[in-house]
């Protein structure tokens, strides 16, 4: 699925980013913007690096298919 259809909404800040094997994705003004990863992949290991925005602790709850 793509970033915008696993990271539930309003959960991503502005600057939050997902880095994979493969690029990666950043969040801005209301969008993901795919640099190189479109989609995310069970099994696949990935990092999400929370935005300087971010003021408050955040536990993001991946779905299981969509």
């Amino acid at each position: 699925m793509t970033p915008a259809q696993a990271i539930p909404a309003g959960f991503a800040v502005n600057a939050d980013i997902i880095k994979g094997k493969d690029g990666n994705a950043r969040y801005g003004n209301g969008n993901w913007r795919a640099q190189g990863l479109n989609s995310l992949e069970p099994g696949k290991g990935y990092m999400y690096v929370s935005g300087a925005s971010a003021t408050e602790e955040r536990t993001l709850v991946y779905p299981s298919a969509k």
